[in-house]
């Protein structure tokens, strides 16, 4: 019951593929009571073991996004930010150094996905738990 709102750039289309997966799996609902919005998709890379002429031969990548989930009505249920941290060499070809990126790009796409997906579990969770009623989500 939780629809997936659209996300800008590569980045956010590669999570939300990956939220559908996980949220949705037969499809996006056609009534949803929840809607998720991925917001604020920042990416941070920082140069790491340096060569003596001072480029770098591996980079750290920081991803951070923000979420919230709505009900029907709008209303912000919860919400939070989700970060990953990945990295990789910086290697003589370039189409290696390519993919390499590309290949985090994905992965981080995935450890957002999860951890978002973890998180509404928790909370839908804990509505179930206080309200004792299973099959309501």
């Amino acid at each position: 019951s939780v629809k997936v709102e659209l996300i800008q750039d590569r980045i956010g289309q590669l999570i939300r593929n990956d939220l559908l997966d996980k949220l949705s799996p037969k499809g996006q609902p056609k009534h949803p009571k929840y809607y998720l919005k991925v917001t604020n998709i920042k990416k941070q890379e920082i140069d790491q073991a340096l060569r003596n002429d001072i480029t770098a031969t591996r980079k750290k990548v920081i991803y951070t996004v923000s979420y919230v989930l709505k009900n029907k009505e709008h209303s912000n249920l919860i919400g939070g930010n989700s970060v990953a941290y990945l990295g990789y060499d910086i290697l003589r070809d370039p189409y290696s150094t390519t993919f390499a990126q590309k290949k985090i790009e994905k992965n981080a796409a995935k450890i957002i996905a999860n951890d978002i997906s973890l998180r509404l579990g928790a909370y839908f969770h804990s509505l179930q738990t206080k309200r004792g009623n299973p099959d309501e989500y």
